[in-house]
């Protein structure tokens, strides 16, 4: 497991928008923590990023559960979101990283 390396691939992506992840290490129960950075950290929109891009990419990449500090929403709300936005970061994100 590279999570240095499928993080700072994240970030080319995040990049684009002003902010970035950093890896703040694991839980005691296995979960990856990324703190939110930049324009990141203060977005409104950041559980949507974080639904749609953040954890998505995470599992597929890591196989790992991953808590991002800072998302702000209920975990409800983001299964909601992530149901409504499932699979946009592997069309979107592409073109994020190709724009930077």
């Amino acid at each position: 497991m590279d999570v240095d390396a499928a993080v700072a691939e994240l970030n080319l992506a995040l990049r684009s928008h002003g902010g970035a992840v950093e890896h703040s290490g694991f839980s005691e129960t296995g979960r990856l923590r990324l703190r939110m950075l930049g324009m990141c950290a203060g977005c409104r929109y950041r559980p949507m990023t974080t639904a749609a891009t953040i954890r998505p990419f995470i599992r597929e990449r890591l196989g790992v559960d991953v808590d991002v500090l800072g998302a702000r929403i209920s975990e409800e709300a983001e299964e909601r979101l992530a149901k409504a936005l499932e699979g946009s970061y592997r069309t979107a994100l592409p073109l994020l990283i190709a724009d930077r």
